[in-house]
């Protein structure tokens, strides 16, 4: 039987986490951000057999019946059983189903099932003016020249009531995959561990750039983990980061991506950092790795669509933390995956 869960089914599906997953992760170690992350519209869907979950497989729903994105998906038993709750909710009237972080090895299964999938393409700034790196390694320094302007209309919002002021928001339904204020809101202005920036003009704004600063391994870098709206501004918000790097001393602005078009992100003075490359700019910071990570995604979205390292829970805490981003000192390391 596949069904959503109830509320009932929570303290066995965190039994079946237990014995079919791993103990130490963020989910299991901190119920308090488990709920945090399958609230709202978020939730599970759960295969049993003779009224025990034999798998599950968890989803963000960005609106209401809109773009879902699948979390957590594990079985016990027969692969059909996962099977059963993905073709449930690619049934089930959504807008479109996708993922980010899918394991490279289940890329055949949906590719089986006429699913979309690929890697999402990693860029980077490099500041120049350090001579030492902490975080990223550095084998090749023959980056592209960093053309700075300083920009005034810029501001970074601080709660939802205020971007809601500065942007026509229900603009962005031109674009997939489309976040909800709601789902915003909850994912980036009240992420109870991560401090996000969210920045965009200050005066007729078409677009929403989301970063976070990472600090690690005595250096710090800037993360883009999401973009909302007109690609055109794109140029422009990167600057304010990349005088941010410079004035700050950070060491790189990188950016997880499937979809803004090379020519911006060429023109913004972003480089491609690729599989075989012998820079070195982690993605892994809790606890930190110093390698190149890739992130392969799936959907079954036709259209044009644009993905970040914010989609789904790619960018979420690994570690528990006592305290939000840039106030914590005290954690404890759990599980990465």
């Amino acid at each position: 039987m596949i069904n959503y869960m109830e509320k009932n089914d929570k303290e066995e599906l965190f039994n079946f986490f237990k014995e079919n997953w791993n103990n130490n992760h963020i989910y299991i170690k901190d119920k308090k951000y488990f709920d945090y992350e399958f609230s709202d519209n978020s939730n599970f869907v759960l295969a049993k057999n003779d009224n025990k979950i034999v798998a599950t497989l968890g989803y963000f729903d960005y609106d209401n019946k809109g773009d879902i994105w699948t979390v957590i998906w594990k079985n016990s038993g027969k692969m059909d059983d996962g099977l059963k709750c993905l073709q449930f909710l690619l049934n089930a009237g959504y807008k479109s189903v996708s993922s980010c972080g899918i394991s490279k090895k289940t890329i055949p299964i949906y590719e089986f099932l006429g699913i979309n999938t690929g890697r999402l393409r990693h860029f980077y700034i490099l500041n120049q003016g350090l001579e030492e790196y902490n975080i990223a390694k550095i084998s090749e320094k023959n980056i592209k020249k960093i053309e700075t302007k300083d920009v005034e209309d810029l501001i970074e919002v601080e709660n939802i009531d205020k971007l809601l002021k500065l942007i026509s928001y229900q603009e962005l339904k031109k674009y997939n995959f489309y976040k909800s204020p709601e789902y915003f809101n909850k994912r980036y202005f009240k992420h109870p561990y991560y401090k996000y920036h969210i920045l965009v003009k200050a005066k007729n704004a078409n677009s929403i750039l989301v970063f976070r600063i990472v600090k690690a391994n005595g250096g710090s870098c800037i993360r883009i983990m999401d973009f909302l709206g007109d690609e055109k501004e794109f140029k422009e918000l990167t600057n304010y980061l990349i005088n941010k790097m410079l004035k700050e001393k950070h060491e790189y602005i990188d950016i997880y991506e499937v979809g803004i078009e090379d020519e911006i992100l060429e023109n913004s003075g972003f480089i491609e950092r690729t599989e075989e490359d012998s820079n070195i700019i982690p993605n892994y910071f809790e606890p930190f790795i110093q390698k190149n990570v890739e992130i392969y995604y799936m959907s079954n979205c036709n259209s044009k669509f644009r993905m970040f390292k914010g989609d789904g829970d790619q960018d979420r805490p690994s570690i528990v933390k006592e305290k939000k981003d840039e106030e914590w000192s005290n954690c404890c390391y759990v599980s990465l995956c």
